[in-house]
This record gives structure tokens, C-alpha cells and sequence, in this order.
């Protein structure tokens, strides 16, 4: 007879996916069917051995209080007011300026855009404003 590593009470408890599943279930009833225990061993085959990390909406309102009261030289005002590290607050507007980067222009739209200089007999065209 071999002794189970895992506590009792880890054994009873529902895990994430289990808790996440019943979720879905009370807000979708109609997903609920067959391939239910299939669809779970499938995210658990998937996601694995992984630990989850699920951001609480305390952080996407400290960078919007971040973002609001960041002038560009502030930071460590900003920082003081918030009670969070001058580091946390230029974590929160490099994120914010990559998203912000990765949402205007497709990469090889932006190189185009950038590489694109005005030929000479463009210029040459172009009315003297003087």
C-alpha cells in the first residue's frame, strides 16, 4: 500500500480549473455536456504544472492613477502619493507606452511608415512656402 504525497484536504478541494469550469457553468448552462470532463483533462494537460497569475483590478487602476498624474518628470511624486516605488511607476508607463505601440501600427506597416522619406523630385514639386 503506497501513501498519497497529497494532503486530504487538496484532494477535496476543488482546483482552479474545476473552479473555473463551474463558472462557466452557471453562466453558460448550455456548454454543459459529455466532453466537459474531456474539455477539463485537456486544460489540465495544457496548462499543467504552471502557476497562474491572474492581475486584480487594484493593478489596472493604479496605472490609470499613474498614467493620470505622470507629467513626464514626476516620478517620484507620483510615487509618493501612490505609496508605490518610483520603479513601479516607471514599470506602469513602459508597459503602457509598449501596449500603446502595439496597438497603432502592424511592425512592418510602422517600418514602412519610418523608412518612408520624401523623394527629391517630391520635394522638387512641392510649392516654396516662404
Amino acid at each position: 500500500m503506497t501513501k498519497s504525497t497529497v494532503p486530504a484536504q487538496q484532494i477535496s478541494d476543488p482546483d482552479l480549473v474545476d473552479r473555473i469550469f463551474e463558472y462557466l457553468l452557471t453562466e453558460f448552462p448550455q456548454i454543459a455536456g459529455d466532453r466537459l470532463e474531456e474539455s477539463k483533462k485537456a486544460v489540465r494537460g495544457e496548462f499543467g504544472g504552471q502557476r497562474p497569475y491572474i492581475a486584480t483590478r487594484a493593478s489596472t487602476d493604479l496605472a490609470k492613477k499613474v498614467l493620470s498624474l505622470f507629467d513626464g518628470r514626476n516620478a517620484r511624486e507620483v510615487a509618493r502619493r501612490l505609496g508605490v516605488s518610483r520603479g513601479t511607476v516607471y514599470r506602469v508607463i513602459k508597459q503602457a507606452g509598449e501596449e500603446k505601440k502595439s496597438h497603432v501600427l502592424p511592425s512592418n506597416e510602422t517600418t514602412r511608415a519610418v523608412r518612408s522619406k520624401p523623394s527629391v523630385a517630391t520635394l522638387a514639386a512641392a510649392p516654396n512656402q516662404e
